[in-house]
This record gives structure tokens, sequence and C-alpha cells, in this order.
């Protein structure tokens, strides 16, 4: 406690984000957080909890939720490298954890995807300009906008090629606003200027929409094929 009363501001607050950050966090990854997910989650956000029955189940089910349980499997390592990439960094404050994400987060969906599918993020509103929406994104971003918080559940969709979708919305947690509030402090806000010049990602509110998970399945693969599709 002594060496909490003598640290500066900035970094007491930020200390007390990281304690309380890394709980919530942590429920996520759990799957008792909110909504992503990310969704055990993504770093920034929190996903609705989805179950993935085991192959032999998947094969029982509508075509719909095969491919909803499938896209949950295949998002959550995904998920799990982001969280895993952010916590590593949160304790050396705000900037590093900006850092982290500008070096490592880029890579992860390569590393997450498969001979049969590509993933990763996006949203209304992006940080990495890599991130921007492809066309058949933006009526499901549209859709969510318009959607109430608890309206927010993960979609599928068969597009024109054949190739299967899954979307899975992602909801600002309180631990994010520090990076992705209304009220950032200067350090955070000369960091992201430095590090994303054309960031777009500020100014939410917890519980909004932040974007979306997101994975596209070769048209040749069929649900229930991923080695992680099991409760």
């Amino acid at each position: 406690m002594h060496n909490l009363l003598i640290m500066p501001a900035f970094a007491f607050r930020w200390t007390l984000v990281f304690v309380l950050g890394t709980g919530l966090l942590a429920m996520g990854c759990s799957g008792s957080g909110g909504s992503d997910g990310q969704s055990g989650t993504d770093p920034h956000a929190s996903g609705t909890a989805h179950g993935s029955p085991d192959v032999d189940a998947g094969k029982a089910l509508s075509p719909e939720a095969a491919w909803k349980a499938e896209g949950a499997a295949v998002v959550q390592p995904f998920k799990a490298s982001l969280m895993g990439a952010l916590m590593e960094a949160m304790p050396n404050g705000p900037q590093a954890a900006i850092e982290a994400c500008r070096l490592k987060a880029p890579g992860l969906p390569e590393q997450a995807g498969g001979a049969t599918w590509t993933l990763g993020r996006t949203s209304h509103k992006v940080r990495n300009t890599g991130n921007a929406p492809s066309a058949w994104m933006q009526d499901f971003l549209q859709a969510y906008r318009a959607a109430e918080p608890g309206d927010l559940e993960p979609q599928t969709k068969r597009l024109e090629d054949g190739s299967h979708v899954y979307v899975e919305p992602i909801r600002m947690q309180g631990i994010c606003l520090t990076c992705h509030g209304p009220n950032l402090m200067p350090a955070v806000s000369e960091a992201l200027a430095e590090a994303y010049p054309q960031d777009e990602a500020t100014g939410f509110a917890e519980g909004d929409f932040r974007g979306m998970f997101w994975v596209r399945f070769a048209p040749e693969h069929e649900p229930g094929t991923h080695a992680n599709a099991s409760l």
C-alpha cells in the first residue's frame, strides 16, 4: 500500500485499471462475461459465450447452428491469443499495451487461420486500417449498430461464391475505455497518434458495439470438421 501511495497519479490510475481489468478479462475468458469476443474475448470487449457441439453432434444440428458452432470454435483461439498479448503488456502501462497491439495483433489472424478459412476483426471505427471491413461485412456492421445491446448475437451467411461467413459481435468493456473511451489521458492520446495516425476507434462507452470477429470458410469446408469444435 505504501508503494501505491507514493506512485505518480498516472501510474496509480493505470495500476487500478490493470487490477480491475485482469478480473474482467478473466471472466470473459471463462465465458461468464457479457455478450468477444470478444467472446472469452477480445482484449477490447467480450462477446456472447457460445458452446460448440462435437463433430458427431454437429451433424445433427440445423445448417445455421452448425456453421455458428464451427465459427465459434475457429474464433476462440484467436481471441485467446489477442487476450494473451494484451495481458502480457498491461502491467507496463497503456503505452506498452498500445505497442503490443500494434506489433503483435496484425499477425495473429494468419496464425489462427486454416487451410479452408480466414479470420480477423473489423469495425465501423477501426484503429488499424488493415482491419477495415470488406464489402460483405457492411450489412452485418449496420445491423449490429442498429440493434439493441441485448440483441447482439452471432450470425452466419452463405455468400454468392459459395463460401460461408460467421460473425461474432464485440461489446466494449470498461477496461478498454483507457484506450477507446471518450476521455483519454494525454499520454495515451499521444501514443495512439504516433502508432495509428488514422485512428477512429475512440469515443466508445461501456457496452457499446465495438466491432466484430469474422470467419470466412471456403466453399469446400464442411461444418463440424474443426478440431476444436467440441463442448
